[in-house]
């Protein structure tokens, strides 16, 4: 009996133990402590439990393990099986917990602590010999500072890399000895926009101490350098799957571009200049870097000093009239704006050349004009009758009669000089009613492209002269010929095509653009498009370009056309921004 009793007694004493032991582990699952930037989370290897905890420290940090079993002090130590030795480095503390002052890779493994006491009573109970759950320490290497590469050589730190516009460039981000591998990202201009999807990513393995192994992360990224991007940084952010601190690097770009020239006269384009006026130039170039712009009148500096950019003719005379040009020297290289030209009238014949009013309308929109008479409201006089004469000299035509004139939708070709004509009280008033009679209408708008028009006979091995019309007020910033696959801009000169600088037409504000194919070849045949885009919009007129071949001409074993590939956009609008690239 006394020995059942004592058996019994034995048997509840196991049971407590195991209870408190369950009890004990459930919450020191709870009470893991870690240093800075280590944290827990299951680990998922097939050899381990799901449920095994897992802790995290970068090399040299500090850890404490906890056993887990808090009322067995005498537990000892284990790594992947081997026991632990007490040393400086690792310190056991009170309830079975293990300090680890400095961590290293070697110790990354499966960590647990085990009490041979506890062990054999739970082996006698028949429960087996398993304690606390294993804890697993994963120690990693956290990512060293970003830089960055240009083709092979670092850029000099604090200062904006020189790139050309429309030039490629690749950047590379390299982050050093991480273990595991750093994550890269990119961010391009002030709105860090992340383009990361456009890079490609290498991973180069370094042999480490204790047989592990470190990796250093590449990232490549290809951009386009376009003048938006000048002044803006390129940024990589590196970032680590255990390291908190993410860490970044920049570098600015200098995107040098050739110089954009925009044409301002005073008074504006579409007025007459008519001699002794005090009339203005001035020419204003955008460019990376910066550059003084030039004024050259047919090849040559004009008569009048430029100052800044302007030329002030205080009066304008007769020879003042001809071709000019705004240039600029760019990093060596002579950059010229389009050719107008200023056209200097002696007066204006048939009309009043003082005191008339200007009008200024846009394309399509409607004008009305009344006469003022401040002579005699005598109706029974005859009726007025409007005479129009336009800015180029063209001769007087009566356009309607009566009181007020109307125009539907004014168009370029309306742009011109209005009188009201209306018979003499006396000769003594004829001047002042009729400069309050006489208006200036001016047309402004988007590019009107009227006609393509081929000079002759389209035929292959021949050469063809192209002429396109237009009319644009403000003038042109961007024209393009676009024929086959032939692609050309003002100024353009080959062996295939030459393309000169547009001329005056026939009407107010409009134009006359030529290009001249040396000899049509069959890539150039099908459709026929000229582009012209100014300040307040852009038109595109196309028209086939038909070619006849004769029998006796072939054009077999010739290669074919090795032509600038020109991409361009034709009547995209954005507001009344369109974009030639």
């Amino acid at each position: 009996m006394g020995a059942e009793w004592a058996a019994a007694l034995l048997l509840a004493a196991v049971l407590a133990l195991v209870n408190a032991d369950g009890v004990q582990r459930s919450s020191s699952n709870h009470r893991l402590r870690h240093s800075r930037g280590t944290q827990t989370r299951p680990h998922r290897s097939a050899d381990l439990t799901p449920l095994t905890p897992e802790v995290t420290a970068a090399v040299g940090e500090a850890v404490t393990l906890d056993c887990g079993d808090r009322a067995a002090p005498a537990g000892r130590w284990y790594h992947d099986g081997s026991p632990v030795e007490a040393s400086a480095r690792l310190e056991p503390a009170s309830g079975g917990r293990l300090l680890v002052s400095e961590v290293r890779l070697e110790d990354t493994g499966l960590w647990h602590c085990r009490d041979p006491g506890r062990s054999r009573a739970r082996t006698a109970a028949g429960l087996g010999t398993p304690g606390p759950r294993p804890v697993l320490l994963t120690v990693f290497v956290p990512p060293g500072e970003p830089y960055l590469l240009v083709g092979e050589s670092r850029p000099a730190v604090g200062l904006p890399l020189p790139v050309r516009e429309n030039v490629p460039v690749t950047l590379t981000c390299v982050s050093e000895r991480s273990l595991p591998p750093a994550e890269l990202s990119w961010l391009v201009g002030s709105a860090e926009k992340n383009v990361t999807a456009q890079s490609r990513r290498t991973v180069t393995p370094l042999r480490a101490a204790a047989g592990t192994q470190l990796f250093t992360t590449r990232s490549h990224v290809t951009l386009n350098m376009t003048r938006d991007l000048a002044g803006q940084k390129v940024t990589c952010v590196t970032s680590h799957r255990h390291w908190r601190v993410r860490q970044r690097t920049s570098l600015q770009l200098d995107v040098q571009y050739p110089p954009n020239f925009t044409v301002i006269r005073t008074p504006a384009f579409g007025n007459p200049i008519l001699r002794g006026m005090r009339v203005n130039l001035t020419c204003l170039a955008e460019s990376n870097p910066p550059v003084p712009p030039r004024w050259v009148k047919d090849n040559s500096p004009p008569r009048v000093p430029v100052k800044n950019g302007t030329i002030l003719f205080n009066p304008i005379t007769m020879e003042d009239a001809g071709w000019y040009q705004c240039t600029a020297n760019h990093l060596g290289n002579n950059v010229t704006s389009y050719s107008f030209y200023l056209n200097v009238r002696d007066e204006l014949s048939g009309v009043e050349n003082t005191g008339f009013r200007t009008v200024q309308t846009t394309v399509g929109a409607p004008v009305s004009l009344k006469c003022s008479d401040p002579g005699s409201q005598d109706r029974t006089r005859e009726s007025p009758c409007w005479v129009r004469e336009d800015t180029a000299g063209g001769q007087a035509a009566v356009t309607s009669r009566g009181h007020r004139m109307h125009l539907d939708g004014a168009l370029y070709g309306d742009t011109g000089i209005y009188t009201c004509q209306m018979p003499p009280i006396s000769e003594v008033e004829t001047k002042q009613r009729a400069r309050a009679r006489s208006f200036f209408v001016k047309v402004t708008g988007r590019p009107m492209v009227t006609n393509i028009t081929v000079l002759g006979e389209a035929v292959l091995g021949q050469p063809a002269s192209l002429v396109a019309s237009f009319c644009s007020d403000p003038p042109p910033t961007s024209l393009l010929w676009a024929v086959g696959q032939l692609a050309v801009r003002p100024g353009h000169r080959s062996d295939l095509a030459t393309a000169d600088n547009y001329t005056d037409g026939a009407q107010n504000s409009c134009f006359e653009w030529r290009l001249q194919i040396a000899a049509l070849r069959p890539e150039l045949a099908g459709p026929v498009t000229v582009l012209v885009v100014n300040a307040l919009g852009a038109d595109q007129l196309t028209r086939p370009l038909d070619v006849s071949r004769p029998s006796h001409v072939t054009f077999s074993g010739v290669a074919a056309l090795a032509v600038p590939q020109v991409t361009w956009v034709a009547l995209v609008w954005v507001g009344v921004a369109v974009r030639l690239s």
